[in-house]
């Protein structure tokens, strides 16, 4: 599977589950700074990825590579409805 160097947006068409947990279990530094990095996920700044995390109970300090396949596909989808 291709993934791309980033998405342009949660709300673009390849923001897919599959390809975002991909994403997150290749880095393997904390997720707060990750949701926030403008090269990774454009348009979600921090107060967006504050709610996204709170949404999904992922404390903002855990590497990205732990969440489990539950957990990704929550944040993945409290991600889109921001």
């Amino acid at each position: 599977m291709h993934l791309p160097n980033y998405f342009n947006k949660p709300s673009s068409p390849d923001f897919t589950y599959d390809i975002f947990n991909s994403f997150l279990q290749q880095r393997k530094g904390m997720i707060k700074p990750l949701r926030i990095d403008q090269k990774f996920i454009a348009g979600i700044g921090n107060v967006y990825s504050n709610e996204v995390l709170f949404c999904s109970r992922i404390l903002p300090t855990r590497k990205s590579s732990t969440l489990s396949e539950k957990k990704s596909k929550i944040s993945t989808s409290a991600c889109v409805e921001f």
